[in-house]
């Protein structure tokens, strides 16, 4: 791997530090620099290449560009860099599986609902044998990333995904995806020929990239509160 470390300099030449096998790239900011407005980057990584940019306009879209494409590496790398394993419920998980849930949704799912419709919808004191019999009847496919649970979901012999949730704490590392996948791994497997949820306005997007589509907009209450979400639907196969 290449890293890149940009440091301001302040004086007419830039000082290169020392450093293990990682690249330093180093440029001029400031009035002491001279014309030539990136000095040079030095590869310690098998070999030395250096750059220069006399001109200001061509050097602030070459770092422009570089910022853009290095954020999006990170970004890719910090998924490959995480493994998400996928195995079945296990009893005595139930209170760990609401902490993901309240997670997702006071996290997550806030961006979408009020307050009201969150405290409603995933309150901070929970009926205890009622949400153990819950995820024991629904007996869910747990993601786990380095020991810990992350997120779950579940799929029915009818083909309904009662649950479905990514920790708060997760967002955005394909932990929805892989479980996504597993869904329909089972499906196959079980022969089930549509997928239908109830998905809340959060979570819509992200289904319909997998190719559901809204069925009915409902408006179901949670504890007398309205918390709107859509019946989604997916066609896997052709029943004959």
């Amino acid at each position: 791997m290449v890293l890149w470390v940009i440091r301001r300099c302040e004086a007419s030449k830039p000082r290169p530090e020392a450093g293990g096998g990682a690249m330093n790239g180093f440029f001029c900011m400031g009035r002491g620099c001279t014309n030539a407005t990136v000095r040079h980057l030095t590869a310690f990584s098998g070999g030395s290449t250096i750059y220069f940019f006399k001109n200001n306009m061509l050097w602030r879209f070459a770092f422009f560009w570089l910022g853009i494409y290095a954020s999006g590496l990170g970004f890719i790398l910090g998924l490959l860099g995480t493994s998400v394993h996928i195995r079945r419920f296990q009893i005595g998980e139930e209170a760990t599986l609401y902490g993901v849930y309240y997670s997702a949704i006071h996290r997550i799912a806030s961006r979408d609902y009020s307050q009201e419709q969150i405290n409603a919808w995933a309150p901070a004191e929970v009926d205890q044998i009622l949400w153990e019999e819950k995820i024991q009847r629904i007996n869910p496919f747990v993601a786990v990333i380095d020991g810990v649970v992350v997120g779950y979901t579940d799929i029915q012999p009818s083909g309904y995904i009662d649950h479905f949730f990514v920790s708060g704490n997760r967002p955005r590392q394909g932990i929805g995806a892989n479980l996504m996948g597993v869904i329909h791994q089972e499906a196959a497997q079980r022969g089930i020929t549509e997928l239908t949820s109830d998905v809340s306005l959060t979570a819509q997007p992200f289904f319909s990239k997998f190719g559901f589509h809204v069925v009915e907009h409902r408006f179901p209450k949670r504890r007398g509160v309205v918390i709107p979400n859509a019946l989604m639907r997916k066609i896997l196969a052709c029943s004959t």
